[in-house]
């Protein structure tokens, strides 16, 4: 180990080797990464202890080693059996010993987790966690037949009183209609097709999933509700004409702004 030798079953310090750590860990706190800590010990001709070249998994795991804290932390591996020999990770099979002031430290408790910290801040900028995508009653039940890709949830002019939520064809999103000409739907459309397939008076998520595995768009204006049981049912639908798709919001902004132009007009 990289700053001690074991001399009559103690770990004892080797003063230019625990230079080497300390300079590791002031190299990381300074900015430096894993890599280029490697790269700098390597140019500068800094044998590692078994005399190879230095790679980030090192430094990494001097980085990470509670031994340079004058500690130890006994059982982190163990034999799977007596007959494979098998080295395993002690992820909790086992219990295991953390012992303090074992031997003398070369890194201060404060330094190593100044490190520690830097670690966690830079695999959250660098590597965030991922986000769990959002998921609708519709995603990926909704198949164009057209190109055999799924829809995908929008909102359509977002932000404005015109915001409405369609589920148009993945492949129409992306690449255009010259690609797929598939006609988006309105959610509201999905949503009331579905309640009357199902026979209920409004629509219900639950029974939605329970019963239907898919939904498939051969053409404009037509889906076909496929239960998990196989069986199909068609239905047809048209998208509501403007004024029936207005709010009362929408048709009272509609009549200040005709008012407006005729008051301007009869004043002209």
């Amino acid at each position: 180990m990289l700053g001690y030798r074991q001399i009559d079953g103690r770990l004892q310090v080797v003063p230019g080797e625990a230079k080497i750590v300390k300079q590791i860990f002031e190299d990381y706190l300074s900015g430096k990464g894993f890599l280029a800590i490697a790269k700098k010990l390597n140019v500068a001709g800094v044998s590692t202890q078994h005399g190879g070249l230095w790679r980030k998994d090192t430094i990494r795991q001097i980085l990470t080693c509670e031994k340079y804290l004058g500690e130890m932390l006994l059982q982190k591996t163990f034999r799977k059996d007596h007959i494979s020999k098998k080295k395993c990770i002690n992820q909790g099979e086992l219990p295991m010993t953390h012992v303090k002031g074992s031997h003398e430290a070369i890194i201060s408790h404060a330094v190593f987790e100044q490190v520690k910290a830097e670690m966690a801040r830079r695999a959250q900028r660098f590597f965030p966690k991922e986000v769990t995508p959002v998921t609708y009653p519709f995603t990926g039940r909704l198949i164009c037949e057209k190109c055999g890709k799924s829809y995908r949830r929008k909102h359509n002019n977002a932000g404005t009183k015109y915001e409405k939520v369609v589920w148009i064809c993945s492949t129409f999103n992306t690449h255009g209609k010259a690609v797929c000409d598939a006609q988006q739907i309105p959610e509201s459309i999905l949503e009331a097709k579905a309640a009357e397939i199902l026979g209920l008076s409004e629509f219900d998520e639950n029974v939605f999933t329970m019963q239907i595995k898919e939904i498939r768009v051969p053409s404009a204006g037509r889906l076909v509700f496929i239960f998990h049981d196989g069986f199909q049912m068609e239905t047809e639908w048209q998208n509501p004409s403007r004024r029936e798709s207005w709010t009362p919001e929408m048709k009272q902004s509609a009549r200040e702004i005709t008012m407006k132009r005729n008051e301007k007009r009869r004043c002209e």
